[in-house]
């Protein structure tokens, strides 16, 4: 018997939510959602709802049609980047220690930062 739309999205959510080793808490917070609304999307309970779906897409680098596919690769889905050695190096980050975890959050916090005031100055 052939998953339901519904069960193939909730799959999906489930597989790139822990492929990040991102708690339930985490995708809810990233999307504007609550930890159980994320535990009803995950167990089929609930479908989220169209423009939910789209901010999940947009957090996990897939459109919200290729969640509903029943084929989605977790590898392929975090490609986030064009850059293959920055991939490579963002796909080992799951195996990093929390203080690792943190201290690159930390640097990445500080570049996006830095951008967004660049990009704010240069349009004033």
């Amino acid at each position: 018997m052939e998953p339901t739309e519904n069960q193939v999205i909730a799959r999906n959510i489930l597989k790139l939510r822990k492929s990040l080793q991102w708690t339930q808490r985490d995708l809810a917070q990233a999307v504007g959602a609550n930890q159980a609304m994320v535990a009803r999307w995950e167990s089929s309970q609930t479908e989220p709802r169209t423009t939910t779906l789209e901010k999940i897409a947009q957090v996990f680098n897939v459109t919200a049609e290729e969640l509903k596919q029943a084929d989605l690769s977790a590898k392929r889905a975090l490609q986030l980047t064009q850059d293959p050695e920055l991939n490579r190096l963002l796909t080992e980050v799951p195996d990093y220690e929390p203080r690792d975890r943190d201290a690159l959050k930390t640097v990445l916090e500080a570049i996006s930062l830095k951008n967004r005031m660049r990009n704010a100055f240069q349009r004033a």
